[in-house]
């Protein structure tokens, strides 16, 4: 007669994980996208090996990539397809120019300008590894900034949408 109180722990267990699946489902945004220190700034002066802040022009999207990085090559697709839409610069950071070169001969090449990066950039715009993305506008300032790869509906809501 008494067997559901046997069952009791298993049901509050469940409840919890439910609860803090919730939780978690709710604030995954914040957690995936923490807020960017330079978002709402102008694009910092720089002139790096092959860029430099005076190369970007009009509203476009200034990508951090590298060739020993595997989300790179994931999101790679999506940044061909995007580069019909928007101008793209990249950054390949701590990377061998020639290993970039040769994988992007492959792959193909989204950038209207690539530069080389020995990691002053990065700590400058706040990069914690790659891939990242910095939304600029026509007046050259950053208005979004992505950790990790591009995912479809980002590059449609947030970055196309927002050049509209």
């Amino acid at each position: 007669m008494k067997r559901w109180v046997y069952f009791l722990p298993l049901i509050l267990l469940i409840a919890l994980a439910a609860m803090l699946y919730s939780l978690l489902q709710q604030n995954l945004k914040m957690v995936t996208q923490p807020p960017s220190v330079v978002v709402d700034r102008a694009l910092p002066s720089f002139a790096i090996n092959g860029l430099s802040n005076n190369d970007i022009k009009g509203a476009s999207l200034l990508h951090i990539t590298a060739s020993w990085c595997a989300a790179c090559k994931i999101e790679h697709p999506l940044l061909v397809k995007l580069a019909k839409k928007i101008p793209i610069y990249g950054v390949a950071w701590k990377d061998k120019p020639e290993a970039l070169q040769t994988w992007l001969k492959q792959a193909g090449s989204p950038y209207q300008k690539i530069g080389y990066d020995d990691g002053m950039l990065g700590l400058e715009l706040g990069i914690s590894g790659t891939p990242e993305s910095f939304l600029i506008s026509k007046d050259r300032r950053i208005i979004a900034h992505f950790k990790g790869p591009l995912t479809e509906d980002q590059i449609e809501h947030d970055i196309l949408d927002r050049l509209k």
